[in-house]
């Protein structure tokens, strides 16, 4: 389902759906190839960069990343999902929002793949000071 940035649900229903349906979902995502993608995007990168997988989902990036040498950091806002990734990517994986999380580590990239169509548009505008 493609879901426009208007017609955005609400992210609690989201986690809600993830918890209930993380089993099934990461069974027909895990094995999607995004190879491409992501050797795109770690050509932008340093050697040996250290990724953040924000909204990780079933860890499939997060355990791509790490095959090709990467460090990786990931979260998702689904304790299920979370749970899921974690055991395939074999590290912990922090459970908290987009709007939620902090962390004082400096990352080399962040990898948001197919995240923020969940985020409601009047919650993506960020200010910097």
């Amino acid at each position: 389902m493609i879901m426009s940035i208007e017609n955005s649900v609400n992210v609690s229903t989201t986690i809600d759906y993830y918890n209930q349906n993380a089993g099934e979902y990461a069974e027909a995502t895990l094995n999607v190839d995004f190879s491409l993608m992501q050797d795109r995007f770690i050509s932008y990168l340093p050697k040996k960069p250290h990724i953040l997988d924000a909204g990780c989902g079933s860890g499939r990036d997060s355990y791509a990343f790490i095959q090709k040498g990467c460090h990786v950091s990931a979260f998702d806002g689904s304790t299920k999902m979370a749970a899921i990734a974690a055991k395939l990517i074999k590290q912990n994986v922090k459970v908290t929002s987009f709007d939620q999380f902090d962390s004082k580590t400096l990352f080399d990239g962040i990898w948001a793949n197919a995240s923020f169509l969940h985020i409601p548009y009047e919650h993506l505008a960020v200010s910097i000071n």
